[in-house]
């Protein structure tokens, strides 16, 4: 690690959680842990890290002299909400949705299958399937 001088091993993300955590790297800045987490949220599709984690949160309100309890109550619903799919976010899920039915040899109808698209309505509703035409 450049900031704390820790020995990281391994080739997936661990490098860029230990970033993320302000127990096992105390000297990252709080924008390169903004900026980690912004990365892999976009990688992962997961929203819920581009808030701080609930211990981050104690962790800053205790030193700024804030009491714990106070950052107890905050909760993160971006987990449970699904936001409005913008463009770009489209145009990618199209993408990788054309290279899996292409790389898995599937016909171009799955798209139109009532249970790929009742399981895709589960996942994410908001999302909505290209035609096999548009594929």
């Amino acid at each position: 690690c450049n900031y704390c001088s820790a020995s990281i091993e391994g080739r997936d993300d661990n490098h860029l959680k230990h970033l993320i955590d302000q127990k096992t790297c105390p000297k990252a800045p709080d924008r390169t842990r903004a900026d980690v987490r912004g990365y892999l949220a976009t990688k992962k599709g997961n929203q819920d890290l581009l808030s701080p984690s609930i211990a981050e949160t104690s962790s800053l309100s205790e030193s700024q002299g804030q009491t714990t309890v106070e950052s107890r109550k905050r909760k993160n619903l971006l987990g449970y909400v699904d936001l409005p799919v913008t463009p770009e976010q489209t145009n990618r899920a199209h993408f990788k949705l054309l290279r899996f039915i292409i790389h898995a040899n599937i016909p171009f109808s799955v798209a139109e299958n009532w249970f790929f698209r009742h399981f895709l309505d589960k996942i994410r509703p908001s999302y909505q399937a290209p035609s096999r035409y548009v594929l």
